[in-house]
């Protein structure tokens, strides 16, 4: 938008300084339309050449997650020496919220819309450990090749043969 708004219909050879001089603010205040975090004033530089690498990442979120909750699916993985998820699942259940715990059921967590995990909770499918962290009850809910199942996809009986 920015180059449409400096160059119009031309198209010359080359630029000329002027051509520049439009171009990098129009460029650079297009960012505040796209930036309703104001993002781009914590990197940009400043007499101090201070630059608030923390605060930017604070509120930069590729993926606005205040409509999610996490869902622990307790799967019995067959690859050898897979760790067992059930005493942690144990030890989270007594409320320990250690870091090393945390990390260890990361790999067992899935992360699901709030719209999703609603019918879910109402009818015991999940169980909350806490405030947004939940557990999966039902095992008809996950399949091991497709993740969880949505709400009107239930495995077809021919699935359980092997």
């Amino acid at each position: 938008q920015a180059t449409r708004s400096t160059l119009g219909d031309r198209r010359p050879p080359r630029l000329e300084p002027a051509d520049f001089a439009r171009y990098f603010p129009l460029y650079y205040n297009g960012f505040q339309s796209r930036d309703k975090h104001c993002i781009v004033d914590d990197l940009r530089t400043n007499p101090d050449l201070v630059f608030r690498f923390r605060t930017a990442a604070g509120k930069f979120h590729l993926v606005d997650d205040k409509d999610s909750a996490t869902v622990i699916v307790p799967y019995v993985s067959d690859t050898e020496g897979a760790r067992d998820v059930k005493p942690l699942i144990d030890r989270l259940k007594r409320k320990d919220t250690d870091r090393w715990l945390m990390r260890a059921l990361q790999r067992f967590t899935v992360t699901v819309h709030q719209r999703q995990l609603l019918p879910w909770q109402a009818r015991g499918d999940v169980q909350e450990l806490q405030p947004g962290l939940y557990l999966l009850i039902d095992p008809l809910r996950y399949d091991g090749r497709r993740g969880l199942l949505p709400e009107d996809r239930s495995p077809h009986p021919s699935e359980f043969v092997t």
